[in-house]
């Protein structure tokens, strides 16, 4: 590869670069603005997009696999999102649902399925 191409490759990398930053920065925006949406209890379900914008979300019927939560911790450290632990802590675990012994159960202490959890929510 001569010196003329390398410096062409260089500045097309360059280029990818910016762009892939300039991505990843819309990115955590969008993610920052649909956590405050999901907090403030905005429907977000349908969301209006342009045009060719990208793919149309649909209201399904079931609540999606992020807000449900696992049915047993994993134990780990830093708690995933979906932890029962952290979900009973902020108290986003739905209604008639609680942790025993990292496992989560129903009020009357008995194991909960992973049908009727998405019954639950």
């Amino acid at each position: 590869m001569g010196k003329k191409r390398a410096k062409q490759t260089h500045k097309e990398l360059k280029q990818l670069r910016a762009e892939l930053k300039r991505v990843r920065r819309e990115l955590a925006d969008l993610r920052s603005d649909l956590r405050s949406d999901l907090r403030s209890g905005v429907d977000t379900t349908v969301i209006p997009l342009e045009k060719g914008t990208g793919p149309v979300e649909v209201e399904t019927v079931c609540a999606p696999k992020s807000l449900l939560p696992k049915t047993e911790c994993c134990g780990s450290k830093e708690r995933c999102t979906r932890c029962p632990i952290m979900m009973l802590k902020q108290g986003t675990l739905p209604e008639g649902m609680t942790v025993k012994h990292r496992k989560l159960v129903g009020a009357d202490g008995k194991k909960v399925s992973k049908k009727a959890l998405r019954r639950v929510a």
